[in-house]
């Protein structure tokens, strides 16, 4: 099996976990009913779907998809680089002096980029493909939910505002959520994960 079609095969996984399995479980959750006596535990839902979506448990799962899709492409933007320079192992990546650490998921800015790595080392213009726009977007959002549990911050709306990414708290919405003054979770990307596994796709599928 060829480098790519093993990046296409691990993409699948996590399309499978969304398109599939989590629809399984919302409706599986929908369908199970919570007796009278249980009611009293979980501040009155009346089904385990309701019980888990008022604790945020459905945005959660959507989170833990999202970070797992992340490491996929971190891992398929290396995987892909190593192919192509025809480095074994990762001991002989960490020895390229072209690699530094995190290198495949920096898309914002400076030398020491995705995009700047793959276009001076592997003569790939990354940035032509109408779909890194996306992937760009799409790192910002996955740092909010891998490091700050969807938590926002300044950093996280910097980094958004550098790549022009979407969905984009405004300043009404981030008053009406209490940010900067209190805690604030930003989950609105998560409903644009559909499109990011379809755009991983295609970037890759189009790589040389």
């Amino acid at each position: 099996m060829s480098v790519k079609e093993q990046i296409a095969e691990k993409v699948n996984i996590v399309a499978e976990i969304h398109f599939s399995i989590y629809p399984q479980l919302k409706s599986t959750l929908r369908k199970t009913y919570i007796a009278d006596a249980g009611m009293k535990m979980t501040s009155g839902a009346s089904t385990y779907f309701e019980w888990w979506t008022n604790r945020f448990g459905d945005k959660f799962f959507e989170m833990a998809t999202f970070v797992r899709l992340g490491s996929v492409a971190e891992a398929a933007f290396r995987d892909y680089y190593m192919d192509r320079k025809r480095i074994d192992n990762l001991v002989d990546l960490k020895a390229d002096p072209a690699y530094t650490p995190g290198v495949f998921q920096r898309v914002i800015s400076g030398s020491s980029t995705l995009q700047a790595l793959y276009n001076v080392h592997l003569g790939i213009d990354i940035k032509s493909f109408s779909e890194f726009s996306s992937v760009r977007e799409f790192f910002v959002h996955r740092h909010l939910y891998a490091h700050n549990s969807g938590l926002l911050d300044e950093k996280y709306l910097a980094d958004l505002d550098a790549v022009g990414g979407q969905p984009k708290p405004s300043a009404e919405t981030l008053a009406n959520l209490g940010h900067p003054a209190q805690d604030a979770y930003w989950f609105e990307p998560l409903s644009n994960l559909n499109k990011y596994i379809e755009d991983f796709r295609r970037l890759f599928r189009q790589l040389p």
